[in-house]
Formats: C-alpha cells, sequence, structure tokens
C-alpha cells in the first residue's frame, strides 16, 4: 500500500505542475505578448498554487474537512483544465481531468 501511495503522490504532482502550466498558458493567454498577460500568468500561477498548497494538497499546511478538499480539488482542476482548454491546449486539459479523476479514486480505495 505505501507503494500505491507514493505512486498516486508523484502522479498527483505531476498533475499539479500541469495546472500549473494551464492555468499560467490562460492568464497569457487572456493579454497575449505584453506585460499585462505576463503579469497575469504570474499571479494566476502564484494564486492557485498558494489555494492548492495550503488548503488542498495532499500534504497541505490547513486541514479541512475530505470532503471540502475534495470538492475544492475538484474545482481547481476543473478551473485549470478550462483554462487549458480555452488556451489552446484541450489535449492536456482532458489529460488533467482524467489524471486527477483517476488519482482521486486510487487515493480514496487506498
Amino acid at each position: 500500500m505505501q507503494v500505491v501511495r507514493a505512486g498516486v503522490l508523484a502522479a498527483i504532482f505531476g498533475l499539479e505542475l500541469l495546472a500549473l502550466a494551464c492555468v499560467g498558458r490562460w492568464g497569457w493567454h487572456l493579454a497575449p505578448g505584453s506585460a499585462p498577460g505576463a503579469v497575469l500568468a504570474v499571479v494566476a500561477v502564484l494564486v492557485w498554487a498558494g489555494v492548492w498548497g495550503t488548503f488542498l494538497s495532499p500534504r497541505a499546511q490547513v486541514a479541512i474537512p475530505r470532503a471540502a478538499a475534495t470538492a475544492g480539488r475538484a474545482a481547481m482542476v476543473g478551473a485549470a483544465a478550462l483554462g487549458g482548454a480555452v488556451s489552446g491546449w484541450p489535449s492536456l486539459a482532458v489529460a488533467l481531468v482524467v489524471g486527477w479523476v483517476a488519482c482521486a479514486a486510487v487515493e480514496a480505495a487506498v
């Protein structure tokens, strides 16, 4: 079980990186090729990472009820996937959602 848990955590970390890329791309897409787009991309990534790391990551700093964490993760992953999809990465957006659902299912079973 420890090996499975470690694998799930590694997969979640990879999905977190993909989500951050989608969020950053979305910010850049809103104002392409400009300083405002770069600033928006950086701010979006920092806000997403801050909320995720503080409340929703598997090793979150602040403990919240499991149901709230699952709902929050779904909302954050959904927002990142939406951002990736509208900014030109629909395949990565689908991979993010499918990967997250798979990891959530395995994590719940372990």
